[in-house]
């Protein structure tokens, strides 16, 4: 099979890794050093959707595998859909990622369980609200804002602090247009992800998503320092709760708007004292927990995109090693504010795969047989181990061994993973 993966991150890179682990051939657009190593790239962008189409004639390629979300909401699979097998929603069925308004109304009318929210498209009637109800709150911005749209408020001046920043100073430029009020739920963080084909799905292992920038969840959202899978506080009882009440209504849901979802479908979700709650959607595979995730899986991803094109997909099972993984992210100093690009890495050539750790590019790039920076998350060294803890340890001395300047990570990935689910909420 050959696969054309859109998008230059560490998902896409972790993508590539598990296509190519199977012999298939990967062409990247526009890829990152990473995906080079282990294929081909092109400088082209994600949204140059005639240019895409160009190189997977080109290289009659099997299938496209949109990595970010911008190109499915923007509507790569309206545009090359109907010449090329696109893994990944239309743009209508992605827009219950392009707005967290749109998927709070989804959750409310497919029964998910979601925290109770309002809507404003107006600054003025926001902060009037937020006058008028309890504290702590989240506000969110509608639209994409690369995982940094979402604000948890303790105060209502950081409340309508938030409300002035996305919706007046437009930090976010458009995805402020309108913003989600909604309360603050209590608990731990839970990611799923379920590869769907119309009323067929299947679930891939819990993983969990490190957002905040500094130990002990401290500091502003950024797109994900890190992660680990499988969740040793998700027992099977919670697990077929999640399956139940989640993404069975998710799909059903699905089946009642019509949508012909073939793609990724994942449930960002807060576990509390009184059950799973969905925090937002997303309609792609997560990053950073693809690389965990793909760290683990030991499934031929030809046969999950031949089942998917015939709607089959339930009939499969996936393969797992056993045992757990994790990603540490290293980033770049300043983010997911201002950050400097260009800066040398150094040690990747001590780490090797065989040794049970692989290093996924994010935000990088290379020139003349060196490996700058070029992104705030830069990399994502990821380990395997028969425990956690083993995991956990391998990953950070994979850390040790690289160096940039004002290189910055969280020291405490996996740490939840030690605690039992009543410690937690």
């Amino acid at each position: 099979m050959k696969t054309l993966i859109v998008g230059s991150g560490g998902r896409e890179h972790a993508l590539a890794y598990w296509f190519a682990k199977f012999g298939h051939e990967v062409i990247g657009v526009p890829g990152n050093p990473g995906i080079n190593d282990i294929g081909k790239v092109y400088p082209c962008s994600p949204l140059d959707f005639d240019g895409v189409r160009q190189i997977a004639e080109k290289e009659k390629v099997n299938v496209i595998l949109p990595g970010p979300e911008e190109p499915l909401v923007k509507g790569i699979k309206d545009k090359l859909g109907k010449d090329f097998f696109v893994y990944g929603p239309f743009s209508k069925e992605a827009y219950l990622e392009g707005s967290k308004a749109f998927a709070k109304e989804f959750m409310t009318d497919s029964g998910v369980p979601t925290a109770g929210y309002a809507v404003f498209d107006n600054p003025e009637k926001a902060h009037k609200h937020l006058n008028e109800r309890k504290m702590p709150c989240v506000v969110k911005a509608s639209g994409l804002a690369a995982g940094k749209g979402s604000i948890v408020c303790r105060t209502e001046n950081e409340a309508h602090d938030a409300v002035k920043k996305i919706m007046e100073q437009r930090v976010f430029g458009e995805a402020g247009d309108i913003v989600v009020i909604e309360d603050f739920l209590r608990g731990v963080e839970c990611s799923i992800i379920a590869l769907v084909a119309g009323d067929e799905y299947v679930m891939l292992l819990p993983s969990q998503d490190h957002k905040p920038i500094y130990d002990n969840d401290e500091g502003p959202n950024t797109g994900g320092m890190g992660a680990y899978a499988p969740l040793p506080f998700v027992n099977n009882e919670l697990l077929e709760k999640i399956e139940n009440e989640i993404i069975k209504r998710t799909v059903r849901g699905f089946v009642r708007k019509n949508f012909d979802f073939q793609g990724a479908v994942y449930a960002g979700l807060m576990i509390t004292k009184e059950g799973p709650f969905v925090l937002e959607y997303n309609v792609r595979f997560g990053d950073p927990e693809t690389q965990p995730l793909i760290y683990l899986l030991n499934t031929d991803p030809e046969l999950i995109i031949e089942k998917t094109k015939e709607f089959k997909l339930g009939s499969i099972e996936l393969n797992w090693k056993n045992g757990y993984a994790l990603c540490v992210v290293l980033s770049s100093g300043g983010y997911p504010g201002e950050y400097e690009k260009g800066k040398e890495i150094k040690g990747l050539e001590q780490i090797v795969d065989t040794d049970n750790i692989y290093v996924f590019h994010a935000g990088t790039r290379k020139e003349n047989n060196r490996i700058f920076t070029n992104g705030g998350r830069v990399l994502g060294v990821t380990a395997y181990g028969n425990t956690l803890k083993q995991a956990k340890s391998r990953a950070y001395e994979g850390v040790q061994k690289i160096s940039f300047e004002n290189m910055h990570y969280r020291k405490d990935i996996g740490e939840k993973g030690f605690k039992s689910l009543e410690e937690l909420i």
